[in-house]
């Protein structure tokens, strides 16, 4: 829980104006911790519905596996996007105030993204188990 806290912290420490080349990636990185949320939502409704038996159940294991697969992709970009911003703020290129906030905040939003990938992996066994049966 604490986490959160910490997150918005770093949110309420970042300077007013940020260095152009740093938009860029952070953009990339907060649209997947968005998507990422989503994508794990239609998942997990899509495996719910499957459990509960209310027929579609194709569309339903396609759904949350499509959903898995998607995950993962969102997590790969936000791997890029935070080394991206490592690379700006390390190599000097987006050096200034809040740098290292930045860089934080950047590592914080790529944590979610990994998180978010575990759920994926999560409910990609669960429906693998399932599928089995």
């Amino acid at each position: 829980m604490a986490e959160p806290v910490f997150d918005s912290l770093l949110v309420s420490l970042l300077p007013r104006e940020l260095a152009e080349n740093l938009l860029q990636p952070l953009s990339e990185l907060c649209d997947g911790a968005i998507s990422g949320a989503e994508a794990a939502v239609r998942g997990l409704e899509a495996a719910a519905s499957l459990s509960e038996g209310n027929g579609g159940e194709a569309a339903d294991s396609e759904d949350a596996l499509s959903s898995t697969a998607r995950l993962v992709d969102i997590e790969h970009a936000a791997d890029r996007a935070e080394r991206a911003v490592t690379r700006l703020v390390l190599g000097g290129d987006a050096a200034g105030e809040g740098s290292m906030v930045v860089l934080e905040l950047a590592r914080s939003l790529e944590r979610a993204s990994d998180r978010m990938a575990l759920v994926g992996h999560v409910l990609h066994n669960q429906m693998m188990s399932g599928l089995s049966h």
